[in-house]
């Protein structure tokens, strides 16, 4: 505007309409508290103002509102939780009523005395096998012949067939005897071959003699010696057997084989049992033997069961 009042001089209309507008331009651009025309040349210069128009150099415009500081971006809204369905509750069961029990079925009848009979000859024949264990001899050939004279059947041909092995164990038990009086008086001090419970340090007791009451032993004492019975009934069936075998008069004895097994056989003794029937068999002349009293132990095992 001074270069146009310049050119036409500041003395003519348009000079001085030029150096007007100059002057309102300027008080325009003067900031609040600051003089017209402070700034100009430099700041100005740098960054050009936004002229809004002045006087009539046109309409003027709508001031541009200043720009809205930046906000940081939000995180979409959650959803607006809607009113959860309340979960049906679980439907109780009734309450079961007491079943009534069904009626017991009455035990059926046997249709014959057989069953019976069956467990009346196993009780038959587990008695006499304790008597045999504990060597009463003379009580079982009792029962035995009672029981032949009374009983019928099945149960007459079972006790018949235990009263066969149950002579066997009665002869061997009278040779063992035999042998061991006879060890003992043919020795020059007459003791005895055969010692029970030896104590430490100390001799041990000496057994001089058996018979059905049970053995007859010799007590060794700083103080003299005594002599005691140990009853067949307080002697483990094992240690039993173990004494027939040590004073069996012949190890090549079929005989003796079949005896030791019968007495395994009345004492439960299974692996025993089998052990001397495998003897006798392997002997001259055992094997006819051997598998009649096998056959003989198989009813009785049957029987039993």
């Amino acid at each position: 505007m001074n270069e146009i009042a310049a050119k036409s001089g500041r003395e003519t209309p348009t000079g001085i309409k030029a150096l007007v507008q100059a002057r309102e331009i300027e008080e325009t651009l003067a900031r609040p508290g600051q003089p017209a025309g402070a700034g100009i040349g430099t700041a100005a210069a740098e960054t050009p103002p936004v002229i809004p128009g002045v006087g009539r150099a046109g309409a003027p415009q709508a001031e541009k509102p200043p720009a809205a500081p930046e906000t940081p971006p939000q995180p979409p809204a959650a959803p607006a939780k809607t009113a959860e369905t309340p979960a049906t509750p679980p439907t109780t069961p009734p309450a079961k009523t007491a079943e009534t029990p069904p009626a017991p079925t009455p035990p059926a009848k046997p249709a014959v005395a057989e069953a019976a009979g069956t467990g009346k000859l196993t009780v038959t024949l587990r008695g006499l096998m304790a008597k045999a264990r504990a060597c009463q001899y003379t009580e079982l050939s009792a029962d035995l012949t009672k029981l032949s004279s009374t009983l019928e059947g099945e149960e007459k041909t079972a006790v018949e067939t235990y009263a066969g092995l149950a002579k066997r164990q009665q002869e061997l038990f009278k040779r063992c005897r035999k042998w061991l009086v006879d060890e003992i008086q043919r020795r020059t001090k007459h003791d005895s071959p055969l010692q029970v419970f030896p104590r430490k340090n100390e001799p041990g007791d000496d057994i001089v003699d058996f018979d059905e009451q049970g053995l007859k032993i010799s007590e060794k004492r700083p103080t003299g010696t005594s002599q005691r019975t140990l009853p067949w009934d307080k002697t483990p069936a094992a240690q039993a057997f173990a004494l027939l075998q040590l004073t069996s008069s012949d190890k090549n004895s079929v005989e003796d084989h079949l005896g030791l097994a019968a007495f395994a056989f009345s004492c439960g003794l299974k692996a025993e049992t089998e052990a001397e029937l495998t003897a006798a068999r392997a002997l001259p002349g055992g094997r006819e033997k051997t598998e009649a009293l096998e056959e003989q132990i198989k009813k009785l095992g049957k029987a039993l069961e």
